[in-house]
């Protein structure tokens, strides 16, 4: 008979925030800072995860806008090369 792990419920929610957090692209440093200060209390863990979180969201924001621009440049240059000019599909 195989045994398993029994996690307690604070340790299900550190694993769900260090899932969590690795899929929208937090770093370990920013996982680490945010479950750190838990020993501070919710208000300064909450803070210190919004920080973070708006610091991140920030970041993709300006990663979309790249990737926009890139995705017209694109469109753009595939248009010229086109014989009967754009009609690239989305």
């Amino acid at each position: 008979m195989a045994t398993g792990r029994v996690y307690s419920y604070r340790e299900r929610a550190r694993l769900t925030l260090i899932l969590r957090g690795r899929r929208v692209g937090l770093s370990i440093s920013e996982i680490r800072e945010i479950l750190d200060a838990y020993r501070e209390g919710a208000d300064v863990q909450n803070a210190k995860a919004l920080a973070i979180f708006g610091r991140r969201m920030e970041a993709l924001e300006l990663e979309r806008l790249e990737v926009e621009a890139a995705l017209t440049a694109l469109r753009t240059a595939s248009g010229r090369l086109l014989p009967h000019g754009p009609s690239v599909s989305r």
